[in-house]
């Protein structure tokens, strides 16, 4: 099955499985059955996972993760759990993301050391 590689106007394929959804302060996460990460919805702060802070009205394909298991959304963040370990991206600005430092976002899934 093919996933949307940039969001475009197709949206969500018709014959795609989902085996979670996951809401946070403005987007939404979706894990499909072969485990992709599929987001929408505010993206201020790189909650995404998309590289950039752009909203987002369509499901888009989080490029670059293992396979997913688990996803939890925050107001302005996100962490997912995969095989290779826990990826953190949004707002960093009280610590939520488990870095070790304050402040700042991360606009990509980044794996959390």
């Amino acid at each position: 099955m093919l996933l949307p590689e940039s969001c475009g106007e197709d949206g969500l394929p018709g014959n795609m499985e989902i085996s979670l959804i996951q809401g946070g302060g403005g987007h939404t996460a979706v894990i499909t059955v072969t485990q992709d990460l599929l987001m929408c919805g505010w993206n201020n702060k790189g909650q995404l996972g998309l590289g950039d802070p752009e909203d987002r009205a369509l499901l888009c394909h989080v490029q670059g993760l293992p396979p997913v298991k688990q996803v939890s959304c925050g107001w302005n963040h996100t962490l997912a759990i995969t095989d290779a370990g826990l990826y953190v991206w949004g707002s960093n600005t009280f610590g939520q993301l488990g870095t070790g430092k304050l402040g700042g976002s991360t606009t990509r899934p980044a794996l959390c050391q």
